[in-house]
């Protein structure tokens, strides 16, 4: 577990919210391009008219995540009310 208290773990946590930031945008990109198909395509016309290749890595691609940020998600509300909150 890190701690603020340890510079080296300092570094690391400055670190991951860095790359959790980055994170974010690409995945709100990601959101973007799938609103834009949304709005031109009913999903009966990309089931029946996409490339069935990219839909299904596509599909699985978005249930990773899902699994991977629910898994995140739990451990956040087992989390005690007064763990250290993020630094800016």
């Amino acid at each position: 577990m890190f701690s603020w208290d340890d510079p080296k773990d300092r570094a690391k946590i400055v670190r991951l919210t860095a790359d959790l930031r980055s994170v974010q945008v690409e995945l709100l990109s990601a959101l973007v391009a799938a609103g834009r198909l949304r709005l031109h395509y009913s999903t009966e016309e990309i089931a029946r008219f996409g490339e069935q290749q990219v839909l299904q890595k596509a599909i699985d691609a978005a249930r990773e995540l899902e699994d991977y940020f629910s898994a995140i998600a739990q451990r956040m509300s087992s989390l005690p009310d007064g763990r250290e909150a993020a630094r800016e």
